[in-house]
């Protein structure tokens, strides 16, 4: 049993170096990139920037201050996707709400994305997370619980209706998050990241040109295969290659 304590000791204390030796090398280099940005030095900034996203670290500031390094570099496709991931994790921050409305005016694609049924009905749950939403979902659960428990001992009519409203404030809370994490899991949102795209019939440059779409334009991702990507923008359907646009969620989240 010892032996097993220290084995896992031996191996739990490297690990912790590990990540503690990471996190500081990843707020030196968010200090570089920062500092860089503030000299103007924004293409060094961006690669920096880069540097800390492809190591596995992700942030709603991470992001936000991508968005912002590639607003500077006129770089409008990257800057509204940076934005939108930022916004994934940070809903209700209000510079960065300004900044991605600010970019939207310079997309030439207007187009929205539809919203669902539920989105409409559930719309307090697009300025919350799935974090947020879980959290208000256990507290309810505990109240209400409690709230049952507390009947047991004191018969008077606020007792009664007391639980009844938390069954229902439960039942709100479960729903908002389950949608959410629907949400999320499926969200197939994408961003059009060179500055224009040929959208074509098929997976091939041969195929017939259909439309065209420019940075910034948000589209549904359909589906993707050898180098080519199938969109959806409203009623429209198309392909497009695969260094044209970037999904907005990425596979590590």
């Amino acid at each position: 049993m010892k032996r097993l304590f220290l084995l896992a000791i031996l191996i739990a204390v490297p690990s912790f170096l590990f990540s503690a030796e990471n996190s500081s090398n990843i707020e030196e280099l968010f200090y570089k990139a920062n500092q860089l940005y503030k000299d103007g030095a924004y293409d060094e900034a961006l690669n920096v920037y880069s540097e800390i996203e492809k190591s596995g670290y992700t942030s709603g500031d991470l992001w936000y201050n991508m968005g912002n390094t590639c607003y500077r570099l006129n770089m409008t496709g990257h800057a509204v996707l940076y934005y939108e991931r930022a916004g994934r994790v940070m809903p209700r921050n209000p510079d960065l709400e300004y900044n991605l409305q600010y970019v939207r005016k310079f997309v030439k694609d207007a187009a929205d994305v539809p919203s669902s049924f539920l989105s409409d009905i559930l719309f307090w749950t697009e300025s919350m997370t799935l974090n947020e939403l879980f959290i208000i979902f256990v507290i309810i659960n505990l109240l209400f619980w409690c709230a049952l428990i507390l009947r047991l001992y004191i018969k008077k009519e606020w007792t009664y209706y007391f639980p009844v409203v938390l069954l229902v404030l439960w039942l709100v809370s479960g729903i908002s998050w389950a949608w959410k994490y629907y949400y999320d899991a499926t969200d197939s949102r994408a961003v059009i990241l060179s500055e224009e795209v040929n959208v074509l019939s098929g997976p091939d440059e041969r195929e017939k040109l259909l439309f065209q779409l420019h940075a910034g334009t948000i589209v549904m991702h359909d589906q993707s295969e050898e180098g080519w990507t199938l969109i959806r923008l409203d009623e429209k359907r198309g392909w497009v290659k695969n260094n044209d646009i970037e999904k907005i969620k990425k596979n590590t989240e």
